[in-house]
């Protein structure tokens, strides 16, 4: 007889026997239809479970409760445990009948199990239930068996008594029994004795809720459509991983024919929505309840004084207490539960909704927000209500509260949602918005408007009657010079700006803080780029004395600094800076935002010098987990060039190659000429790597087209970059056919200009090529005399690739200065020797053929094109993780585990993957689908 045949015997026998009436299908798993997606990561806690007296899986509807909870009694049957299933609903509320369930439940999952519990049971139903839960824990204390008790919607029962009874069973229970609760609500027992136990494991929305592989999975496994990553990534973010709100807009066949239409209507356009979450929600709450979450609908985060204003109730601390009991999609915002929002589609549902309360008392809503957040001087809030009542009066009063502010954190973008909103015409006659706006442009890099709108400024201002009024003039004029450099900067016209950094420098003390901070940010960036480095340093002291709100520009000051550093240098004092600048810009605009992909950048330039190049890779990794688009000229010259170099190390030309495409591409946007001719550097370096000296000599025939092409507008400042990358390439070629004579002078000209400038990290570049041309003409003595100085800072500072890229001969120029050591030069030997092991030929010591990948069969899902089978459930959450930027150590964070760990498993990974690095790995897991 089959497993299910005896079940249902021991059901048959059961029915027979008892004497109150229950019911059969209460008593086992609901079935489900269709594939289902595998969530490793909650399947693999099913053995957690059997070591803890009390699982509580706790949750809104629709995020996959009874489905784990199938999931988990299905791996512990197949181990032999003896598992019992309850689906409790309304009518179960007495403390007798759910007990009678649960014997009933036990009896079926193993036949005479609680014969002693059923008997006393059917006594009567003047038995307390108490006598007969006593009977039931002895006979499953004497049971050898492990025993799993599934309790199903506990949300539904209500009765003191049924939680009394249940508390009592899990404080007398047997160590074999191991009790699972799902709820959507609150579990009204006491449970910290449990927790103190660790005998308690909780399992909520933030296990629960899809992440993103597993929401790609699902769209591609089991709704079995083929969706691009922009449309996947879209259902993600409108989901937020609400496993319902997925399966119903995978329902919609315009999700295939129109996605991106159709996810932006799904919000409060689908029906099926709709339907559900009155049916699972709306429907069972007090009609006074649903008012209330109608009210705060409106707003997009709430405390509870606030609860107070708009949904008119005596204590707000009191509903959110409810709200969250009840678990009706409300989260947490902060560590101390003070501010909370609803889920977005629950939210959009609410506000859909909310023409029932009519129009008049929803604007009354939005006002009593409006002075609820200027009360409290939360100013964009209170802006988001002005407009919502479309009082632009008020919108434009508080905008003018919060401009600065909002431009201050990176926020530009909203900034200019806001400007769209209001009258053109009252926009016109505020002059500080409208340099608001102007600047807000400038830092979302929408750079070719700015000219006219600054004349239009400027025109307008002359006509106004009001232009002489008394410091009015000087602040319009102090303003347009300031977006003017900030413009000129941005388009690398650093020359332009050069020529008003006097103005700026005087300026600085008559301005506020914001603008002033600006000021710093613009002359730091110039500084920088005319090797002054000491006015970087004063700087820095200057803004230390300013104690206003925090500001990007704080943050790029550190990177400019360390920077500074870095081309003196001093990679340890460049270290210390940039870290800072990261730390700095993570918590005054995030991960992602340009201030920290600038710092990130620079330490992973820095990282390569030092031939750390992991490190290097994991910095990489995470910047390009960012939008680019608004990036400075040398944060994206940093980034792909280092990645082109990287791939290059790993004889992937392809790969570098597409950088550098990616790199020429922004150049072109931007109009960045530096830029551009930069390509042609890394190029012809990577011609080098490869030893194909054809290709390089023809590709440096074109930079020097191209310079001619450009030399008439070329920005001063610019040209002496452009000169060293079309010096360092000239030397390198020319060496490359053993013909250096022509680039000695000029190479011993820059280092003699680079050294008095204190630019030693640069001169060091140029001293090794200065050398190997010295060598290469056969005057050793005089090669070594160049190399010397940088070498000793190099040995103090860790420099290496400065050294070392330079394969053609550097290695055994190395080799016999290392050989022709002094005494006094002896210290310098270790240093030599890591230098020389270091330069074995790329492709020889990584044995990584460059290899072209194949083209994906779009018929084939990413499971299909891969194995997926060895790539383990943690692989893909380090994989997830550090595709959204976060460093080894951060991942090591999230998932408990040791930073030597990660690396193991990203080492795995490689080999899994077929690619030799953290960038290939991410880019092939991509394009498997593995990660987005």
């Amino acid at each position: 007889m089959t497993k299910k045949e005896l079940g249902q015997t021991a059901r048959d026998k059961m029915s027979a026997n008892w004497q109150l009436p229950l019911i059969p299908t209460k008593l086992s798993s609901p079935k489900v239809s269709g594939h289902l997606v595998a969530r490793n990561r909650l399947g693999n806690l099913a053995p957690v479970v059997m070591e803890r007296a009390l699982t509580w899986v706790h949750a809104p509807a629709g995020y996959g409760k009874t489905t784990l909870l199938s999931q988990w009694r299905e791996t512990h049957l197949a181990e032999g445990a003896v598992v019992a299933w309850v689906s409790l609903s309304e009518e179960d509320n007495s403390a007798h009948r759910i007990l009678s369930y649960v014997v009933a439940a036990l009896s079926a999952a193993r036949s005479s199990l609680c014969d002693g519990a059923r008997s006393t049971l059917n006594s009567g139903p003047s038995v307390p239930t108490q006598l007969a839960e006593a009977v039931l824990i002895s006979e499953l204390e004497a049971c050898e068996e492990e025993i799993v008790l599934i309790l199903d919607d506990y949300h539904l029962i209500t009765d003191p008594q049924v939680h009394k009874l249940m508390l009592h069973l899990l404080q007398n229970r047997p160590k074999n029994l191991h009790l699972v609760i799902a709820t959507r609500s609150d579990l009204p027992l006491h449970l910290s004795r449990l927790k103190l136990e660790n005998q308690l494991l909780k399992i909520d929305v933030s296990d629960l809720r899809l992440d993103f592989n597993e929401l790609e999975d699902f769209i591609t496994e089991v709704v079995e459509l083929e969706l691009p990553k922009n449309v996947v990534r879209m259902l993600y973010t409108i989901s937020e991983g609400w496993i319902a709100g997925v399966q119903i807009a995978a329902l919609s066949p315009r999700l295939k024919k129109e996605p991106q239409t159709y996810l932006k209507e799904f919000t409060s356009g689908s029906k099926d929505l709709r339907n559900y979450l009155h049916e699972v929600v709306m429907d069972l709450l007090p009609p006074e309840l649903e008012q209330t979450l109608l009210r705060c609908s409106i707003l997009d985060r709430f405390n509870a004084p606030l609860c107070e204003a708009v949904a008119g109730v005596s204590d707000g601390r009191a509903l959110l207490e409810k709200l969250s009991s009840l678990n009706l999609f409300l989260f947490a915002l902060d560590d101390q539960n003070n501010w909370f929002r609803f889920h977005r589609l629950f939210s959009d549902f609410l506000r859909e909704h909310l023409r029932k309360l009519g129009h008049d008392e929803i604007v009354k809503l939005h006002r009593t927000a409006c002075n609820w957040f200027a009360g409290q001087q939360l100013w964009a809030e209170a802006v988001s209500h002005a407009l919502a009542i479309e009082d632009t009066d008020l919108a434009q009063k508080f905008i003018e509260h919060c401009a600065r502010d909002m431009l201050g954190q990176s926020r530009g973008g909203r900034l200019l949602n806001w400007g769209r909103q209001l009258p053109e015409n009252r926009l016109s006659k505020n002059i500080h918005l409208r340099f608001a706006m102007v600047q807000a442009k400038l830092l979302m890099m929408e750079l070719p408007p700015i000219q006219g709108l600054l004349h239009d400024i400027e025109s307008d201002f002359q006509r106004d009657d009001d232009a002489d009024v008394e410091g009015r003039r000087e602040y319009v004029q102090a303003q347009l010079k300031i977006a003017s450099s900030l413009l000129a900067m941005l388009e690398d016209r650093l020359d332009e700006v050069r020529l008003s950094t006097g103005f700026l420098v005087e300026q600085h003390e008559k301005l506020q803080e914001f603008d002033s901070e600006v000021v710093f940010f613009i002359l730091g960036y110039v500084y920088l780029h005319q090797m002054r480095f000491d006015q970087i340093t004063e700087i820095q002291q200057q803004a230390a004395r300013i104690k206003g709100k925090p500001h990007f520009g704080a943050a790029y000051r550190k990177s400019f600094e360390g920077l500074a550093w870095f081309w003196r240098g001093r990679l340890d004092k460049a270290r210390f800076f940039l870290e800072e600048s990261l730390n700095a810009a993570e918590a005054i605009a995030g991960r992602h935002s340009m201030t920290s992909v600038t710092a990130i950048a620079s330490l992973a330039e820095l990282c390569y010098e030092q031939n750390d190049l992991e490190q290097t890779e994991e910095l990489l990794a995470a910047a390009m987990t960012a939008p680019l688009d608004a990036c400075l000229l040398i944060t994206a010259q940093s980034i792909y060039s280092t990645q082109a170099r990287i791939s290059n190390l790993k004889g992937a030309k392809t790969e570098s190659w597409e950088s550098l495409e990616e790199l020429e591409k922004i150049a072109l946007k931007r109009g960045w000429k530096r830029l551009e001719a930069h390509c042609y550097l890394e190029r012809i370096q990577s011609d080098i790597l490869q030893g194909d000296s054809v290709a390089a000599t023809g590709e440096l025939l074109r930079f020097e087209q191209y310079l001619k092409t450009i030399e008439v507008d070329l920005d001063l400042v610019a040209r002496e970059f452009i000169q060293d990358d079309w010096l360092i390439s000239k030397s390198r070629v020319e060496h490359l056919h053993q013909e250096g004579s022509a680039v000695l002078k000029p190479l011993a000209q820059r280092i003699q200009v680079l050294d008095h400038q204190g630019a030693l990290h640069r001169s060091a570049k140029f001293r090794m090529l200065l050398a190997l041309s010295q060598w290469g003409e056969g005057n050793f003595k005089a090669a070594k005399q160049t190399l010397m100085p940088a070498l000793k800072l190099g040995e103090t500072q860790g420099f290496c690739r400065t050294f070392i890229d330079e394969v053609q001969g550097g290695q055994l120029l190395l080799a016999q200065i290392a050989s022709d050591l002094t005494v006094e030069e002896s210290s310098l030997a270790p240093y030599l020797k890591c230098l020389i092991d270091a330069m074995t030929p790329p492709k020889a010591s990584l044995g990584v053929p460059e290899r072209e990948e194949p083209a994906s069969n779009p018929k084939l899902s990413g499971l299909e094109r891969l194995n997926i089978s060895e790539v383990t459930g943690r692989e893909r959450e380090i994989l997830g993780l550090i595709g959204n930027g976060l460093f080894n150590k951060e991942v090591a964070t999230a998932l408990g585990i040791s930073e030597g760990t990660v690396k193991w498993h990203l080492k795995n990974l490689y080999s899994k993957l077929g690619v030799s690095s953290r960038t290939q790995a991410l880019k092939k897991a991509q394009g498997l689908g593995l990660i987005d």
